[in-house]
């Protein structure tokens, strides 16, 4: 697992040619701290950059990644962000838990 997600980081970056300039979502991190969750936050060379979100308070992830900002949200409602806030939206493993193919594609149009 963990070589896959290296694999996914290695592709947003040659995809996506993210810079230190950049401001960059990552929606549906994982409360979970171990080598293989979070690989932005873990490979990223500008966590200060990163603004993080997920569906619990998270005080593990907090507290591995203080340079990334944090924000809780609520299930089943609209990013809490203003348009044009970040470059990039990234979102690893999480549209299989958005719900019903209509609610991926709303979700995915968010992003």
């Amino acid at each position: 697992m963990i070589s896959a997600r290296d694999r996914i980081f290695s592709d947003f970056m040659s995809r996506m040619l993210p810079s230190s300039d950049h401001w960059i979502l990552d929606v549906g991190v994982s409360d979970v701290v171990n080598d293989g969750a979070n690989v932005l936050e873990r490979s990223y060379p500008h966590q200060e950059n990163i603004t993080a979100c997920g569906l619990s308070d998270a005080p593990d992830f907090r507290a591995a990644f203080p340079n990334v900002a944090y924000r809780q949200i609520e299930p089943n409602t609209s990013l809490p962000f203003e348009a044009n806030t970040f470059d990039i939206a990234a979102s690893n493993a999480v549209l299989e838990h958005v719900g019903s193919f209509e609610k991926q594609v709303l979700f995915v149009g968010e992003l």
